[in-house]
């Protein structure tokens, strides 16, 4: 009930943002997707570990509740493993016993050792416990004991730490009552004395708004207590209790540049006058105390944080999602914006947007670099079953000049995907202008094997037939060059 709550109101915030003309913005390449997911939640694992040696990973469940780990080495998208037959796909990465290598935790609760490069991860779990919900964890050594530990929300009005330990079967949790019926878990940071802060949105009879809580905890024998002290509030009074509700804590948002400093705290609120619109307005949290940034003029924010950067710089950027004119259509799209610039000015740059299938809500995850090419890429994952990977893109050597024709051509992902035995598939393309078009198939090394067409293409929607006989199974890239823009595409050719 709680997620179609919070679905509700998202889809409300959209509806009153304001429209904005995207054709000055490049629009994110989409490197890589799939059907057949049925969560929103995806999760990134750097360093995960595998035989051969790993990379990373993504997480994201399928239609058999099974976890799908993509990306364990550079342009994989097809490996796969999995913990336990109906595993949970949220997942923590925490060093849990500081022993250098990572430990994780699943939303069921199961916690599994992590493994030294180039062994098999194990797939028994060493503790069972916990009952949170992973997909905003705050990890803080809560108890100054040196280990660190994971602050987990739950779906009720409490939440619980799970406590490090030295012995990974040692570990424990403390449960604690929220300090109100905290609708909303708008995450955690730590302050400029590196003390742990959560901020919770409530929603009562007579009050709305967010609040400040500064985290201590207590030895009691064997256990923790945790004990929670309000530092400071954003609220509204209600004269009548069934007021409508004001605030829109779903699309508001915690940016934190680096551990210990200063975070910005975005906050979506209906208008006054209309309450089909909401403004966003900013504060810093300084000192424990919330402060209007500038004169906290309503403009544009983020709804969203990413973990790195998407533009060429290493700066996390943030995203937003909202309504677009694209090709004359209103259409619902993701905006990027560079992280830092945005929190200087109330209405912050934007530098891209990508455009999904999903027509709901979705999770967004910075993945780490999947194609090589040194800028960071995103992953997303919609309620509506489908999951994507888009590349980043340095904004600074795309002209204003550069955007038109960089936006002027798409490739989808092909059909079938991946590609059966009779090795033939569709490359579905989307065209502004006609012109002369090359496609390659490359190595995931980079090595060209061979041009699948060069030809002329009229404008529009084109499906390509591609031959791929004689390749083996395995993952490839194919490139698509207009001579003067190239954009490109993973694909994958089953046994």
């Amino acid at each position: 009930m709680k997620k179609f709550l919070i679905l509700i109101m998202l889809l409300c915030g959209i509806n009153a943002m304001a429209q904005e003309n995207a054709a000055s913005l490049p629009e994110l390449q989409e490197w890589y997707s799939i059907k057949g997911g049925v969560s929103g939640i995806i999760s990134y694992l750097p360093g995960f570990d595998s035989v051969g040696g790993g990379l990373n990973a993504i997480t994201h469940r399928r239609r058999n509740s099974d976890p799908v780990f993509y990306n364990r080495f550079p342009f994989d998208t097809a490996s796969q493993f999995q913990w336990k037959v109906n595993g949970a796909y949220a997942v923590v990465q925490i060093d849990f016993n500081n022993d250098g290598i990572h430990d994780y935790l699943d939303t069921k609760g199961r916690i599994y050792t992590g493994t030294k490069k180039g062994e098999k991860p194990n797939p028994e779990p060493v503790r069972v416990l916990s009952r949170g919900i992973v997909d905003k964890p705050f990890i803080h050594d809560f108890n100054n004991d040196s280990y660190p530990d994971v602050l987990l929300w739950n779906i009720g009005a409490d939440f619980e730490i799970v406590f490090g330990n030295k012995e990974l079967a040692n570990i424990k949790r403390t449960i604690k009552r929220g300090p109100r019926s905290a609708f909303y878990f708008l995450g955690g940071y730590t302050n400029e004395e590196d003390k742990p802060r959560i901020i919770l949105y409530d929603n009562e009879d007579y009050r709305e708004g967010f609040y400040l809580y500064g985290i201590r905890t207590a030895s009691k024998g064997d256990s923790v207590e945790i004990f929670l002290d309000e530092l400071d509030k954003i609220e509204i009074q209600k004269l009548n209790k069934d007021e409508p509700q004001r605030y829109i804590p779903i699309i508001s948002a915690i940016y934190q540049e680096k551990e210990n400093s200063i975070p910005f705290v975005n906050i979506s609120k209906k208008d006054e006058d209309n309450p089909n619109l909401s403004r966003r307005y900013g504060y810093l949290v300084q000192n424990d105390t919330f402060m209007p940034s500038r004169n906290n003029a309503p403009g544009s924010g983020p709804t969203g944080v990413l973990k790195g950067s998407v533009d060429g710089d290493s700066i996390p950027d943030v995203f937003d999602m909202g309504i677009l004119k694209i090709n004359g259509n209103n259409t619902i799209v993701y905006k990027c914006f560079s992280g830092h610039p945005l929190f200087t000015d109330s209405n912050g740059k934007m530098y891209f947007i990508f455009n999904t299938k999903c027509s709901g809500y979705g999770d967004i995850q910075y993945i780490g670099d999947v194609n090589g090419d040194g800028i960071g890429d995103i992953a997303f994952g919609c309620i509506g079953d489908y999951f994507s990977i888009y590349l980043g893109l340095d904004w600074r050597k795309v002209s204003v000049n550069e955007v038109a024709e960089y936006n002027s051509f798409k490739l989808h992902q092909n059909i079938p995907n991946p590609v059966q035995k009779d090795r033939k598939t569709l490359l579905p393309v989307s065209l502004k202008q006609g012109g002369n078009y090359v496609i390659t198939l490359y190595s995931l090394q980079g090595s060209k094997i061979k041009d699948l067409f060069n030809g002329e293409l009229s404008e529009g929607e084109h499906k390509i037939p591609l031959d791929l006989m004689g390749l083996s199974a395995g993952m490839y890239i194919v490139k698509m060059n207009n001579g003067s823009i190239s954009r490109e595409r993973a694909i994958m050719i089953g046994e």
